[in-house]
């Protein structure tokens, strides 16, 4: 009878968001309370059913941290290994982007700073971090931007010579 129930619930647990396959156990054992055999069989069953896929569900939430809510490789494997996702499969979902696509969101986030304001460059740095991106594309980004604004600074310069 419980097993029935567990299945009930795993279904209604996936029927408002995806979950991994260690995120429902979890929720099914430690929410809810089900025995550990009626929670794995109830997992079991929705994997089967093909309700579950961490393969897919890694390459959905890679692309929501990366994209959408612009967190760095760091913060984005953490967060994908806090949802039970196996280091194989985070590895192969994170593998789709590249240096590029961090550098570029890092050159977003700091045309919002003054890069050539000591102060204003640390905090942006600082925050950077927090979000999970790599101190060597921070600093070649930052690089960039001061290049940048000294550039742009000369050209100023040589219309009023």
């Amino acid at each position: 009878m419980s097993y029935d129930i567990a299945r009930a619930k795993a279904l209604e647990l996936l029927g408002r968001r995806d979950f991994s396959e260690k995120e429902l156990l979890d929720k099914l054992l430690n929410t809810y309370g089900f025995r550990e055999e009626a929670a794995e069989d109830a997992v079991g069953f929705v994997v089967e059913c093909g309700y579950i896929d961490d393969k897919q569900y890694a390459e959905k939430l890679a692309e929501l941290l990366i994209k959408v809510k612009r967190k760095g490789f760091r913060a984005a494997r953490y967060e994908m290994s806090r949802k039970g996702l196996s280091n194989d499969i985070i590895t192969d979902a994170l593998a789709e982007y590249d240096r590029d696509d961090f550098r570029e969101q890092i050159a977003l986030f700091l045309e919002k700073y003054d890069v050539s304001d000591e102060r204003d460059r640390r905090r942006a740095a600082s925050a950077l971090a927090r979000r999970g991106f790599d101190f060597s594309d921070i600093n070649y980004c930052i690089k960039n931007a001061l290049e940048h604004s000294e550039d742009l600074e000369d050209l100023g310069q040589e219309e009023y010579e």
